[in-house]
């Protein structure tokens, strides 16, 4: 640790303790910012002398054993105690893919085995001239009626269709009592 002028800061015994428990005794693999404090520390004081000795000694114990592998049981628990992968959610995502491409497959299935089948359409040659008439030669025909000479009817023209005859035209009446329809 350095003071805010950059300098290093006072190291205690207690945090030296801390730092030899947590990294132990190689200065190469203590904190960056502290190693030179720690190493002072070790210079100026006969108790962080000897909490640094007991740390390499316990460094050195440790480097010699021999780690043995751990019992069948005891792998087999935590091989059965650890986290199983996520089938229910792989069969959800493989449920959700197959349903969209079943129903696709369906509709396939079912457009192909339902398509009618083609009518036969009359041969050109086997139709005389003027016994067919297609959409075109409908379009392409004169229009049946003179738009100039055409003039359009208001009213019937016909009695006999049971048109009524507009020339004797009745006066409206009033319905009020009393009233007269004459304003003049």
């Amino acid at each position: 640790m350095t003071t805010p002028g950059g300098e290093p800061r006072a190291m205690t015994t207690a945090r030296f303790e801390q730092i030899l428990d947590t990294y132990g005794s190689a200065p190469e693999k203590w904190p960056a910012g502290e190693s030179e404090a720690a190493l002072a520390l070790a210079g100026d004081s006969r108790v962080a002398r000897e909490l640094w000795d007991e740390a390499r000694r316990l460094d050195q114990a440790l480097d010699v054993l021999v780690a043995a592998p751990p019992p069948g049981a005891l792998v087999a628990q935590v091989l059965m105690d650890a986290p199983r992968p996520r089938t229910q959610r792989l069969r959800r995502l493989a449920f959700g893919a197959a349903v969209p491409l079943a129903a696709a497959a369906s509709a396939a299935l079912w457009l192909l085995t339902a398509a009618p089948e083609p009518t036969q359409v009359a041969d050109a040659t086997q139709v005389g001239i003027g016994e067919y008439i297609s959409a075109t030669d409908v379009l392409l025909s004169p229009l049946a009626f003179d738009i100039y000479s055409d003039l359009p009817a208001f009213g019937c023209d016909a009695s006999v269709l049971g048109c009524s005859d507009f020339d004797d035209v009745v006066e409206p009446q009033s319905q009020l009592a009393g009233y007269s329809s004459d304003f003049s």
